[in-house]
Protein backbone atom coordinates (compact mmCIF):
# COMPACT_ATOMS: atom_id res chain seq x y z
CA UNK A 1 0.00 0.00 0.00
CA UNK A 2 3.06 2.29 0.07
CA UNK A 3 3.63 4.27 -3.09
CA UNK A 4 7.12 5.82 -3.44
CA UNK A 5 7.13 9.38 -4.75
CA UNK A 6 10.78 10.30 -4.37
CA UNK A 7 13.68 9.39 -2.19
CA UNK A 8 12.56 11.08 1.04
CA UNK A 9 8.80 11.07 0.59
CA UNK A 10 6.39 8.16 0.80
CA UNK A 11 2.59 8.27 0.64
CA UNK A 12 0.50 5.83 2.66
CA UNK A 13 -3.18 5.08 2.21
CA UNK A 14 -5.91 3.59 4.37
CA UNK A 15 -9.69 3.75 3.97
CA UNK A 16 -10.10 6.94 6.03
CA UNK A 17 -6.94 8.97 5.52
CA UNK A 18 -3.78 9.54 3.54
CA UNK A 19 -0.39 9.83 5.17
CA UNK A 20 2.77 11.27 3.74
CA UNK A 21 6.29 10.74 5.07
CA UNK A 22 8.72 13.53 4.31
CA UNK A 23 12.16 13.45 5.93
CA UNK A 24 11.43 12.79 9.63
CA UNK A 25 7.82 14.02 9.64
CA UNK A 26 4.62 12.02 9.12
CA UNK A 27 1.67 14.13 7.92
CA UNK A 28 -1.87 12.76 7.88
CA UNK A 29 -4.91 14.15 6.09
CA UNK A 30 -8.51 12.95 6.10
CA UNK A 31 -11.65 13.87 4.19
CA UNK A 32 -13.78 11.72 6.50
CA UNK A 33 -12.83 12.72 10.04
CA UNK A 34 -11.61 15.90 11.70
CA UNK A 35 -8.11 15.36 13.10
CA UNK A 36 -8.25 18.20 15.61
CA UNK A 37 -9.24 15.98 18.55
CA UNK A 38 -6.39 13.61 17.74
CA UNK A 39 -3.96 16.54 17.74
CA UNK A 40 -5.28 17.75 21.08
CA UNK A 41 -5.01 14.27 22.57
CA UNK A 42 -1.43 13.78 21.41
CA UNK A 43 -0.55 17.15 22.93
CA UNK A 44 -2.24 16.16 26.20
CA UNK A 45 -0.34 12.87 26.32
CA UNK A 46 2.93 14.77 25.96
CA UNK A 47 2.08 17.46 28.50
CA UNK A 48 0.97 14.90 31.09
CA UNK A 49 3.84 12.50 30.31
CA UNK A 50 1.45 9.65 29.61
CA UNK A 51 4.04 7.04 28.81
CA UNK A 52 5.71 4.11 30.52
CA UNK A 53 9.30 2.98 30.27
CA UNK A 54 8.80 1.36 26.87
CA UNK A 55 5.44 2.63 25.58
CA UNK A 56 4.94 6.03 23.98
CA UNK A 57 2.58 8.10 21.87
CA UNK A 58 3.69 10.06 18.77
CA UNK A 59 5.13 13.53 19.28
CA UNK A 60 2.89 16.21 17.77
CA UNK A 61 4.64 18.63 15.41
CA UNK A 62 1.69 20.70 14.20
CA UNK A 63 -1.96 20.73 13.26
CA UNK A 64 -3.32 22.87 10.44
CA UNK A 65 -7.04 23.22 11.12
CA UNK A 66 -7.83 24.91 7.81
CA UNK A 67 -6.37 21.97 5.85
CA UNK A 68 -7.03 19.25 8.46
CA UNK A 69 -3.35 18.26 8.37
CA UNK A 70 -1.81 16.52 11.38
CA UNK A 71 1.99 16.23 11.55
CA UNK A 72 3.94 14.07 13.99
CA UNK A 73 7.57 13.03 14.28
CA UNK A 74 8.26 9.93 12.23
CA UNK A 75 8.50 6.64 14.12
CA UNK A 76 10.71 4.06 12.43
CA UNK A 77 9.89 0.48 13.22
CA UNK A 78 7.79 -2.54 12.35
CA UNK A 79 4.06 -3.03 12.81
CA UNK A 80 3.42 -4.99 15.99
CA UNK A 81 0.99 -7.28 14.18
CA UNK A 82 3.63 -8.23 11.61
CA UNK A 83 6.23 -8.68 14.35
CA UNK A 84 3.97 -11.25 16.01
CA UNK A 85 2.49 -12.78 12.88
CA UNK A 86 5.18 -13.23 10.25
CA UNK A 87 7.64 -15.38 12.25
CA UNK A 88 4.80 -17.58 13.56
CA UNK A 89 3.20 -18.32 10.17
CA UNK A 90 3.99 -21.27 7.93
CA UNK A 91 5.06 -18.89 5.16
CA UNK A 92 7.31 -16.99 7.54
CA UNK A 93 8.83 -20.20 8.84
CA UNK A 94 9.57 -21.35 5.28
CA UNK A 95 11.24 -17.99 4.63
CA UNK A 96 13.43 -18.42 7.70
CA UNK A 97 11.82 -15.70 9.83
CA UNK A 98 12.20 -16.07 13.57
CA UNK A 99 10.43 -14.43 16.47
CA UNK A 100 13.24 -12.55 18.14
CA UNK A 101 13.35 -12.51 21.95
CA UNK A 102 9.88 -13.86 22.74
CA UNK A 103 10.11 -12.87 26.41
CA UNK A 104 10.91 -9.26 25.56
CA UNK A 105 8.06 -8.93 23.08
CA UNK A 106 5.54 -10.55 25.39
CA UNK A 107 6.69 -8.28 28.22
CA UNK A 108 5.88 -5.28 26.01
CA UNK A 109 2.41 -6.67 25.38
CA UNK A 110 1.90 -7.00 29.12
CA UNK A 111 3.22 -3.47 29.67
CA UNK A 112 0.45 -2.25 27.37
CA UNK A 113 -1.92 -2.98 30.25
CA UNK A 114 0.00 -0.68 32.58
CA UNK A 115 0.11 2.09 29.97
CA UNK A 116 -3.59 1.79 29.18
CA UNK A 117 -4.52 1.87 32.86
CA UNK A 118 -2.47 5.05 33.35
CA UNK A 119 -3.99 6.59 30.25
CA UNK A 120 -7.55 5.86 31.33
CA UNK A 121 -6.98 7.08 34.89
CA UNK A 122 -5.79 10.45 33.55
CA UNK A 123 -9.43 11.43 32.88
CA UNK A 124 -12.84 10.68 34.39
CA UNK A 125 -16.30 11.58 33.11
CA UNK A 126 -18.76 9.43 35.13
CA UNK A 127 -21.68 11.66 34.23
CA UNK A 128 -21.23 10.98 30.50
CA UNK A 129 -22.33 7.33 30.55
CA UNK A 130 -25.37 8.08 28.37
CA UNK A 131 -23.18 9.84 25.83
CA UNK A 132 -20.90 6.80 25.74
CA UNK A 133 -23.93 4.54 25.32
CA UNK A 134 -25.39 6.55 22.41
CA UNK A 135 -22.10 6.77 20.49
CA UNK A 136 -21.43 3.06 20.82
CA UNK A 137 -25.02 2.14 19.97
CA UNK A 138 -24.97 4.20 16.77
CA UNK A 139 -21.58 2.81 15.80
CA UNK A 140 -22.65 -0.78 16.43
CA UNK A 141 -25.83 -0.37 14.38
CA UNK A 142 -23.84 1.08 11.48
CA UNK A 143 -21.33 -1.79 11.55
CA UNK A 144 -24.06 -4.42 11.84
CA UNK A 145 -25.98 -2.88 8.97
CA UNK A 146 -22.81 -2.93 6.89
CA UNK A 147 -22.35 -6.64 7.62
CA UNK A 148 -26.00 -7.31 6.86
CA UNK A 149 -26.04 -5.31 3.62
CA UNK A 150 -22.78 -6.91 2.46
CA UNK A 151 -24.20 -10.37 3.17
CA UNK A 152 -21.20 -11.33 5.28
CA UNK A 153 -23.34 -13.29 7.72
CA UNK A 154 -26.74 -14.97 7.74
CA UNK A 155 -29.51 -12.46 8.51
CA UNK A 156 -30.94 -14.53 11.35
CA UNK A 157 -27.56 -14.80 13.00
CA UNK A 158 -26.69 -11.12 12.71
CA UNK A 159 -30.13 -10.23 14.06
CA UNK A 160 -29.55 -12.41 17.13
CA UNK A 161 -26.14 -10.85 17.70
CA UNK A 162 -27.59 -7.37 17.27
CA UNK A 163 -30.28 -7.93 19.87
CA UNK A 164 -27.82 -9.28 22.44
CA UNK A 165 -25.23 -6.60 21.74
CA UNK A 166 -27.63 -3.64 21.85
CA UNK A 167 -29.22 -4.90 25.06
CA UNK A 168 -25.84 -4.77 26.80
CA UNK A 169 -24.95 -1.38 25.30
CA UNK A 170 -28.28 0.08 26.47
CA UNK A 171 -27.42 -0.99 30.02
CA UNK A 172 -24.60 1.57 30.09
CA UNK A 173 -27.14 4.20 31.16
CA UNK A 174 -27.55 2.33 34.47
CA UNK A 175 -24.94 3.33 37.09
CA UNK A 176 -25.20 -0.04 38.83
CA UNK A 177 -24.39 -1.82 35.57
CA UNK A 178 -21.15 0.16 35.31
CA UNK A 179 -20.13 -0.93 38.80
CA UNK A 180 -21.05 -4.58 38.25
CA UNK A 181 -19.07 -4.72 34.99
CA UNK A 182 -15.95 -2.81 36.16
CA UNK A 183 -16.67 0.04 33.74
CA UNK A 184 -15.21 3.53 34.04
CA UNK A 185 -16.21 6.42 31.79
CA UNK A 186 -13.08 8.21 30.61
CA UNK A 187 -11.28 9.33 27.48
CA UNK A 188 -10.29 6.29 25.46
CA UNK A 189 -8.01 5.72 22.48
CA UNK A 190 -10.95 4.40 20.50
CA UNK A 191 -9.12 2.06 18.12
CA UNK A 192 -6.73 0.31 20.49
CA UNK A 193 -5.62 -2.59 18.30
CA UNK A 194 -2.20 -4.04 17.57
CA UNK A 195 -2.50 -2.93 13.96
CA UNK A 196 -2.11 0.61 15.33
CA UNK A 197 1.13 -0.08 17.18
CA UNK A 198 4.75 0.02 16.06
CA UNK A 199 7.75 -1.58 17.74
CA UNK A 200 11.01 0.26 17.06
CA UNK A 201 14.63 -0.93 16.98
CA UNK A 202 14.97 -0.26 20.71
CA UNK A 203 11.94 -2.52 21.32
CA UNK A 204 9.77 0.40 22.42
CA UNK A 205 6.08 0.36 21.50
CA UNK A 206 4.39 3.39 19.98
CA UNK A 207 0.61 3.80 20.06
CA UNK A 208 -0.67 5.33 16.81
CA UNK A 209 -3.95 6.64 15.36
CA UNK A 210 -5.92 8.51 18.01
CA UNK A 211 -8.43 9.50 15.33
CA UNK A 212 -11.31 7.84 17.23
CA UNK A 213 -10.44 9.18 20.69
CA UNK A 214 -13.61 9.98 22.63
CA UNK A 215 -15.35 9.83 25.98
CA UNK A 216 -16.47 6.22 26.42
CA UNK A 217 -16.03 3.03 28.47
CA UNK A 218 -12.54 2.02 29.49
CA UNK A 219 -13.33 -1.60 28.65
CA UNK A 220 -13.86 -0.65 25.01
CA UNK A 221 -10.09 -0.17 24.71
CA UNK A 222 -9.26 -3.12 26.93
CA UNK A 223 -11.46 -5.51 24.99
CA UNK A 224 -10.13 -4.31 21.63
CA UNK A 225 -6.55 -5.34 22.23
CA UNK A 226 -7.52 -8.39 24.30
CA UNK A 227 -9.65 -9.58 21.36
CA UNK A 228 -6.72 -9.08 19.00
CA UNK A 229 -4.36 -11.10 21.15
CA UNK A 230 -6.91 -13.83 21.81
CA UNK A 231 -7.76 -14.26 18.12
CA UNK A 232 -4.14 -14.33 16.99
CA UNK A 233 -3.34 -16.92 19.66
CA UNK A 234 -6.13 -19.11 18.30
CA UNK A 235 -5.06 -19.14 14.65
CA UNK A 236 -2.62 -22.02 15.13
CA UNK A 237 -1.23 -24.19 17.92
CA UNK A 238 2.19 -22.56 17.81
CA UNK A 239 0.77 -19.11 18.42
CA UNK A 240 -1.48 -20.52 21.12
CA UNK A 241 1.54 -21.86 22.99
CA UNK A 242 3.32 -18.51 22.65
CA UNK A 243 0.54 -15.98 23.20
CA UNK A 244 -2.42 -17.62 24.95
CA UNK A 245 -1.34 -16.39 28.39
CA UNK A 246 -0.30 -12.93 27.17
CA UNK A 247 -3.88 -11.70 26.83
CA UNK A 248 -4.63 -12.61 30.45
CA UNK A 249 -1.35 -11.08 31.64
CA UNK A 250 -2.32 -7.89 29.81
CA UNK A 251 -5.60 -7.79 31.77
CA UNK A 252 -3.84 -8.25 35.10
CA UNK A 253 -1.30 -5.57 34.21
CA UNK A 254 -4.22 -3.24 33.55
CA UNK A 255 -5.59 -4.08 37.00
CA UNK A 256 -8.41 -6.47 36.13
CA UNK A 257 -9.06 -10.06 37.16
CA UNK A 258 -9.11 -12.50 34.26
CA UNK A 259 -12.72 -13.30 35.19
CA UNK A 260 -13.67 -9.97 33.57
CA UNK A 261 -13.85 -11.82 30.24
CA UNK A 262 -16.99 -13.62 31.48
CA UNK A 263 -18.90 -10.46 32.40
CA UNK A 264 -21.78 -9.44 30.11
CA UNK A 265 -20.33 -6.17 28.85
CA UNK A 266 -16.85 -7.54 28.15
CA UNK A 267 -18.32 -10.47 26.24
CA UNK A 268 -20.45 -8.10 24.19
CA UNK A 269 -17.37 -6.04 23.33
CA UNK A 270 -15.47 -9.19 22.37
CA UNK A 271 -18.26 -10.08 19.95
CA UNK A 272 -18.44 -6.51 18.62
CA UNK A 273 -14.69 -6.39 18.03
CA UNK A 274 -14.71 -9.63 16.07
CA UNK A 275 -17.52 -8.23 13.92
CA UNK A 276 -15.52 -5.04 13.37
CA UNK A 277 -12.63 -7.20 12.18
CA UNK A 278 -14.93 -9.04 9.79
CA UNK A 279 -16.34 -5.83 8.34
CA UNK A 280 -12.96 -4.07 8.25
CA UNK A 281 -11.45 -6.95 6.32
CA UNK A 282 -14.31 -6.71 3.82
CA UNK A 283 -13.96 -2.92 3.42
CA UNK A 284 -10.21 -3.19 2.85
CA UNK A 285 -10.38 -6.12 0.45
CA UNK A 286 -9.30 -3.98 -2.53
CA UNK A 287 -6.40 -2.44 -0.60
CA UNK A 288 -4.91 -5.70 0.64
CA UNK A 289 -2.66 -8.16 -1.13
CA UNK A 290 -3.95 -11.72 -1.37
CA UNK A 291 -1.52 -12.83 1.33
CA UNK A 292 -2.56 -10.02 3.70
CA UNK A 293 -6.23 -10.77 3.09
CA UNK A 294 -5.70 -14.44 3.88
CA UNK A 295 -3.80 -13.56 7.03
CA UNK A 296 -6.55 -11.27 8.29
CA UNK A 297 -9.10 -13.91 7.38
CA UNK A 298 -7.48 -16.33 9.83
CA UNK A 299 -7.92 -13.79 12.64
CA UNK A 300 -11.50 -13.12 11.54
CA UNK A 301 -12.38 -16.82 11.53
CA UNK A 302 -11.00 -17.30 15.04
CA UNK A 303 -13.17 -14.42 16.26
CA UNK A 304 -16.32 -15.71 14.57
CA UNK A 305 -15.79 -19.12 16.16
CA UNK A 306 -15.62 -17.38 19.54
CA UNK A 307 -18.96 -15.68 18.84
CA UNK A 308 -20.61 -19.00 17.98
CA UNK A 309 -19.27 -20.62 21.14
CA UNK A 310 -19.69 -17.78 23.63
CA UNK A 311 -22.20 -15.16 22.56
CA UNK A 312 -25.22 -16.60 20.74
Amino acid sequence: MNMPRHRDTVKKLNPRSTGEINAQIYTKHSEEICLEQEALELERCTQQALHTKHIFTPELVSYDKSKNLLSTKLIVGNELFLTLWNPTSLLGKLRGKKLQDVELITSRLVELGSWLSMYHKSTSYPEDNRLAMLWLRNSAIAKLNGIRDSKLMAVKKINEIEQSLLNEIDNLKKPEYLVNNNIEICRIHGDFIIYNMIIDKQSNLHILDFGDTRIACNLDDVARVYSNLWAIAHTNNWRKSLFSSVANDFLMSYGLETSIVETPYFKSMMAYNFLIHLYGQFCMRNLLSLVSYMELNQVTKAGLKWIDANFI
